[in-house]
């Protein structure tokens, strides 16, 4: 098993849905091929170098995985017969994967992910009444600047 990093540029005027439907038809030839997806990033719109099919702008997004060889071609076929991607770009990253590691990483990506989300949901429900906390009162300005007594031109 290879691990690869994709990229992909598609069209600006693009839905959200049907960007997650081009990934999610991705992520279903790796899975086919006994692949598995490791992460999937949006990295948004922004400017091409130059003009593609009339196009000065694409959104990008990226997705890692690890798979067999023959996955590639399948993706290759997706990409190429879809109208709404621009350009796209695999790289192979690593030559073998080892299986227990990159469960372990996965295993890890989504403990994180938890980790991030549940902060979240808990300021959700705090409401701030703008008064200072004690020990957030700001220090008077004495203290906090440098005093001009001590600045000497020499």
């Amino acid at each position: 098993m290879r691990r690869y990093e994709t990229v992909f540029i598609s069209v600006t005027d693009l839905p959200p849905e049907e960007l997650q439907e081009i990934v999610e038809k991705c992520a279903q030839v790796i899975t086919a091929r006994k692949g598995v997806m490791i992460r999937r990033e949006s990295w948004g719109k922004r400017k091409l170098a130059y003009p593609i099919e009339k196009q000065k702008f694409g959104v990008y997004s990226l997705f890692e995985f690890a798979s067999e060889h023959g996955a590639l071609g399948e993706l290759d076929r997706v990409f190429r017969f879809d109208d709404r991607v621009l350009r796209y770009q695999t790289v192979k990253i690593a030559d073998e994967v080892d299986p227990a590691a990159l469960e372990k990483e996965l295993e890890d990506a989504r403990s994180k992910e938890q980790a991030e989300e549940s902060p979240v949901k808990a300021e959700e429900g705090h409401t701030d009444t703008g008064e200072a906390k004690p020990e957030e009162k700001a220090e008077p300005e004495s203290e906090a600047g440098g005093s001009p007594e001590k600045e000497t031109e020499g």
